[in-house]
């Protein structure tokens, strides 16, 4: 038969065995829990800047539509100043008009100057005849 130190013996190897081998998987699971918490604190840290700059890029992009709009109409603005200002007369074109507008003044002066003139020798010749 066994005898019973050989037993006890036996039974502290075993009880040794069973303490380590739970002291083991409590260090594993205990480690396992910390990894995991910094793991998702880290994820947290490396994600939470991509979230802001993804909110940036898209006010950015609203503000670039926004801005896309503002081009667009002021484009249409531009092309309409343009066209008013192809049909308007330019300085040289206007000094020509200025230029006519004088001699025909000039003209027209001397017009009446001379009609005046005739007119009075009417009057002086029909009343000569008379």
């Amino acid at each position: 038969m066994i005898s019973l130190e050989l037993l006890k013996q036996a039974e502290f190897v075993i009880g040794f065995m069973v303490l380590i081998v739970s002291l083991l998987t409590s260090i594993v699971v205990w480690l396992h829990q910390r990894q995991r918490k910094v793991a998702s604190q880290v994820t947290n840290d490396a994600i939470e800047p991509l979230r802001d700059t993804s909110e940036r890029l898209l006010r950015v992009e609203r503000a670039v539509t926004e801005l896309d709009t503002d081009v667009s109409q002021l484009k249409g603005s531009v092309n309409g100043i343009e066209r008013s200002i192809a049909g308007m007369a330019r300085a040289t074109e206007v000094a020509k008009v200025q230029a006519q507008i004088s001699a025909l003044t000039a003209q027209t002066t001397a017009i009446s100057g001379q009609l005046d003139t005739l007119y009075k020798a009417a009057l002086r010749a029909s009343m000569s005849s008379k």
